[in-house]
């Protein structure tokens, strides 16, 4: 007969976190709102694991149109933290044919070696055939953080890249509208393409 027993244990720290988030598209007003919610959204859990998302496609009603998508993480804590996001698109139409694309791949790692204090980090994102109408010198091959101005939409930044010590965050199109489209007003932007990962101590 047992009586009074109580037990307690006590599991091994847990060696870093990890973040990371991937999506396709996303609009967001110019107050921060959001208008149109991310699609083919995926998250890295804290603890690793593997996600995903498909769609056969999305629409942002007068802006932008993208074909098929899919968006996957993964993320493991052992042998060292590691995070990974691949959001992959097949096809973009951005008002009309101002910005298409046949593919688009915004992927983005972070690492953290043993004992590390700061993480590596990479990115491998690629465009498929980008065209811009009116500007021929912007293609496939654009640098990291490239600023156009595009004449009916706005400013666009293309592959636009942030780090930290960290982090890493690529969006692969950033529109900020110059003039109101669709249920868009002035000051709106568009995100297509969007890869985050993060490991922290």
């Amino acid at each position: 007969m047992r009586l009074g027993v109580s037990a307690a244990n006590l599991t091994a720290p847990q060696s870093g976190y990890l973040s990371g988030t991937g999506f396709s598209t996303r609009a967001l007003l110019a107050s921060g709102l959001i208008n149109s919610s991310p699609t083919a959204l995926a998250y890295v859990g804290c603890s690793g694991g593997a996600g995903s998302a498909n769609l056969a496609g999305a629409n942002i009603p007068g802006l932008a149109t993208v074909g098929a998508t899919s968006t996957k993480t993964s993320g493991v804590l052992t042998p060292q933290p590691k995070s990974t996001v691949t959001n992959t698109i097949a096809g973009i139409n951005v008002l009309n044919g101002l910005i298409q694309a046949d593919g688009i791949k915004a992927e983005t790692s972070a690492t953290r070696a043993a004992g590390a204090t700061t993480a590596t980090l990479t990115d491998t994102s690629t465009f498929t055939n980008l065209r811009i109408a009116g500007l021929p010198a912007i293609n496939a091959s654009v640098a990291p953080n490239t600023v156009v101005q595009v004449a009916g939409l706005g400013q666009v930044t293309l592959h636009k890249v942030s780090k930290s010590s960290s982090a890493i965050i690529v969006t692969m199109i950033d529109v900020v509208l110059s003039q109101p489209i669709g249920a868009l007003p002035t000051g709106s932007r568009l995100q297509i393409g969007y890869s985050s990962t993060g490991v922290g101590l």
